[in-house]
């Protein structure tokens, strides 16, 4: 699943504290920052002062009373009445000896009566969320029974009537589900948890301008008299029940292939070929990445896209059917007004294919081992669309929106997730990644992926702990990432370095490195590598790589030359807060490494502290906005470049840089400059806003120029 994708201009706007320091001359310094390598300093392992407490069974799925094998439903959805009627068949295995009893989920349903599989009735107690069912007789281990419930509901949640979309002309009526977290059993009685997994067969009868698209294949359809239609489909392979979908409307349906496999788009009437194919084109080239990458081709008989309107996220990676927000479908300038456009959502959505939907996590506690590949395949597939730099700027993206979180940080990515409420971390989408990309980095990409391979065929249609990762991992490769699991999985947190260094006569520079981190029973001391580059003038760069696991260590490095500049965490590899107090000579430096785009990111915000005083900083960032050739990073100098003497460089760039991205940044900066009053036009500049105002394609830029030459007039 993955959250609204549109990050909040304040979330964009903010960076790690970075505190610059006086413009001239090598005077000691304070920073923050990451790691480092201490001389003389005893090993010890960075863990939690103490084990984290478990989840409570009641928020990590209880215990099963049965093994759900197989759910069926033959149901009929009334739109106009917003209900649901029909039958669930649940075919269930005993996990003990004489098992007389068996509890399925069901919230809000009328229970018109349960049956077995020899016809007799059984007696059944509502006790939400669950259902209570007495068996007729004793079922031993292993016996499989058949439990048929007669209901009806008409669900408050996990099953959605709307009656119109955006693109649609009039009445077009839409119906869709969604499971996760726990919301299936709104409409369907069933073992309700990710803690088991069942094949799935469905006849679904809607009114017959109705088209219900749903898991698995298409077996057929049955036409009825009065216009109604039932619609046949199975899922021959397991998955868990929050994962079942169903979304029925009056379809535009647009398909590819790949391999034999029909991929499916599914929009509203009046969407249109190109829209959907501008949403959801890639997904052929996709899947065929995915399959090489890991080895693994795509294990379904077909995959579907569906975009319904008031989806209460951005999208849901239903086995085989993920349903997305139709906020997704649009002509170029409002796809362009898209955080990260629909490539990161479609990718991610289909990476839940093999996370998520092939590998399950056993509960939500370990959800981070669905979300987080999901977020980190999304970010590969967009480096092998674009660039290298690119997937480290939206990583880096991604570390913002995680400090933004502040106490909320505290808690583990393996976490009592139910009982955080609505201040649940969501972690797993964005700290995920980065543990991926440690783990990544410490392995090697040979050992990587060979670890993320066997974790997928060793798991493929079973469910995992995050126990079951490490091992696959260390019996495939021989290397062990408990020690980084424990870090950054079981801990919380991430560390905070206050580091400060000063040049000693004798040619040494000396660095002292504190964790800051306020440490706790969640929190640890945190044991990671780390490079720092000492920049010399005349270019030269000299990498030393240190390590850090103590509260406070002492680093002597050899100089070489006239220090310019100290760049730590020089590739900008590690998770963490960067509080760095360096003259503001070095973040000018920094701000210019050109050849090191996701250092240039980090330097902006201290670079920007300064650019009222400093031409040298106001330069840097004009620069950036001007030549950077990332889009993210120029539009990163656009969101910073809030000073009357970058008017100029934003007039050029809201009106002609490539990217949507750019040119939103930039006129909603010209936008803050003009509500201070700090906005003076030239009649050339005004008149070259006002002509781009008429042919932009964006309407968040249209409205932002609109604003500035409301306010410049």
């Amino acid at each position: 699943m993955t959250i609204l994708r549109r990050l909040t201009t304040t979330l964009r706007r903010l960076t790690p504290t970075l505190h610059p320091g006086p413009p001239t001359g090598c005077v000691p310094v304070r920073l923050a920052l990451l790691l480092g390598l201490a001389a003389g300093c005893a090993a010890t392992r960075a863990v939690p002062l103490r084990p984290l407490r478990p989840d409570t069974l009641e928020h990590n799925g209880w215990e099963r009373d049965c093994d759900l094998l197989h759910l069926g439903l033959d149901i009929t959805i009334d739109f106009a009445r917003r209900s649901v009627a029909g039958i669930a068949e649940n075919r269930i295995r005993s996990l003990a000896n004489g098992t007389t009893e068996i509890r399925l989920h069901g919230v809000g349903l009328s229970i018109m009566g349960i049956e077995d599989s020899r016809g007799r009735p059984l007696t059944y107690h509502i006790e939400p969320p669950f259902i209570r069912i007495e068996l007729a007789e004793a079922l031993p281990f292993g016996a499989e029974e058949t439990l048929w419930i007669e209901y009806t509901c008409m669900p408050k949640t996990g099953l959605f009537f709307m009656e119109t979309s955006k693109d649609a002309d009039g009445f077009a009526p839409q119906v869709f589900s969604q499971g996760q977290n726990e919301d299936n059993r709104h409409w369907i009685p069933t073992w309700d948890y990710p803690n088991d997994r069942a094949t799935y067969e469905a006849r679904i009868r809607v009114d017959g301008d109705m088209t219900v698209v749903s898991n698995g294949r298409l077996v057929g359809v049955e036409e009825h008299g009065g216009g109604a239609r039932t619609f046949h489909w199975r899922m021959d392979a397991g998955m868990p029940t929050y994962l079942v979908a169903v979304a029925a409307g009056r379809w535009e349906r647009y398909a590819d292939e790949w391999r034999g496999i029909p991929v499916e788009y599914y929009v509203a009437p009046g969407t249109g070929e190109v829209k959907a194919r501008r949403a959801f084109g890639e997904t052929p080239e996709m899947l065929e990445f995915f399959s090489e990458l890991l080895d693994y081709p795509y294990p379904y008989s077909k995959y579907a896209q569906v975009a319904v309107a008031g989806f209460p996220w951005s999208g849901m990676e239903n086995t085989t059917i993920t349903i997305v927000s139709e906020t997704l479908i649009g002509d170029a300038g409002e796809i362009g007004d898209l955080d990260g456009d629909p490539r990161l959502l479609v990718a991610h959505e289909l990476a839940h294919q093999w996370f998520g939907g092939l590998v399950t996590c056993l509960g939500w506690s370990h959800l981070w081992l669905n979300e987080a590949w999901a977020s980190y395949l999304e970010l590969l597939f967009e480096r092998h669309k674009t660039t290298d730099v690119n997937f480290w700027l939206w990583l880096e993206r991604y570390r913002e929106v995680f400090l933004a979180r502040g106490e909320r940080t505290r808690l583990p990515l393996a976490a009592d997730w139910f009982s955080q409420g609505a201040q649940r971390t969501s972690h797993e989408y964005d700290k995920g990644p980065w543990v991926l990309r440690m783990i990544h980095d410490e392995l090697g990409d040979d050992a990587f992926w060979r670890g993320a391979r066997a974790y997928l065929r060793r798991h493929a249609n079973s469910l995992v702990t995050t126990a079951d990762f490490v091992r696959a991992f260390f019996d495939e490769t021989g290397r062990n990432v408990e020690a980084l699991v424990e870090q950054w999985v079981e801990a919380g947190g991430y560390p905070i370095y206050e580091v400060s260094f000063e040049q000693r006569p004798d040619a040494v520079l000396v660095l002292t490195v504190e964790q800051a981190q306020e440490l706790d029973e969640l929190v640890p001391l945190f044991d990671m590598p780390v490079d720092v580059d000492l920049h010399y003038a005349g270019g030269t760069v000299r990498r030393h790589t240190l390590r850090v696991r103590h509260a406070r260590e002492r680093f002597e490095l050899p100089l070489q030359g006239a220090l310019v500049d100290v760049v730590f965490d020089a590739d900008c590899r590690i998770l963490c807060d960067i509080s760095l107090d360096k003259p503001i000579a070095m973040w000018v430096h920094q701000a210019r490494l050109v050849e090191n785009a996701v250092a240039q990111w980090r330097a902006v915000a201290p670079v920007r502290a300064s650019a009222r005083r400093w031409s040298s900083a106001s330069g840097a960032l004009i620069a950036m906005l001007g030549g950077a050739e990332e889009p993210l990073l120029r539009a990163h100098a656009a969101e910073h470049c809030d000073f009357p003497e970058a008017t100029l460089a934003l007039v050029r760039a809201a009106t002609s840089d490539v990217e949507p991205r750019v040119r939103r940044e930039s006129a909603q900066t010209l936008l803050q400059l003009a509500l201070r009053s700090e906005l003076e036009l030239m009649d050339w500049q005004r008149e070259l806003l006002r002509e781009h105002r008429d042919t932009e394609s964006s309407p968040l830029v249209r409205a932002s120029l609109g604003r500035v030459l409301e306010l410049a007039d």
